[in-house]
């Protein structure tokens, strides 16, 4: 188990990128041998890319357990993808909606905004 504490968030900043390299390098020692590792490593940097970039979270954790199965955990104790969409002015009646849209190509990045309709 790997602990990162960062009192200056912005030191993290110049650094997330080089951070979550040897995160998923780190993690990819653990994957079984038949396992697409290239698959893993791209989820999961997307993953806390994301949340670094749009849940202006305190406390990040992520879990990852391997057995019969892989898991994933990614938590924080940020604003999530509804308090994120609801910043940029894109309001849902419910966070399911919010979630179903991103999950779908919506998003607050405005230079990677995609719709269904382009895939």
């Amino acid at each position: 188990m790997k602990f990162y504490e960062f009192s200056d968030f912005l030191n993290v900043s110049d650094k997330i990128e080089e951070y979550l390299s040897d995160l998923t390098d780190e993690i990819e020692n653990f994957l079984p041998k038949d396992v697409d590792r290239q698959s893993i490593n791209f989820l999961l940097y997307e993953l806390l890319i994301n949340t670094y970039k749009h849940s202006k979270f305190k406390n990040a954790y992520v879990q990852i357990s391997i057995d019969e199965n892989f898991h994933i955990l990614v938590y924080d104790d940020g604003i999530g993808i509804p308090g994120s969409f609801r910043e940029a002015n894109m309001n849902y009646n419910v966070d399911g909606e919010a979630i179903f849209e991103a999950l779908n190509g919506k998003t607050t990045d405005k230079e990677n905004s995609i719709s269904m309709e382009e895939v």
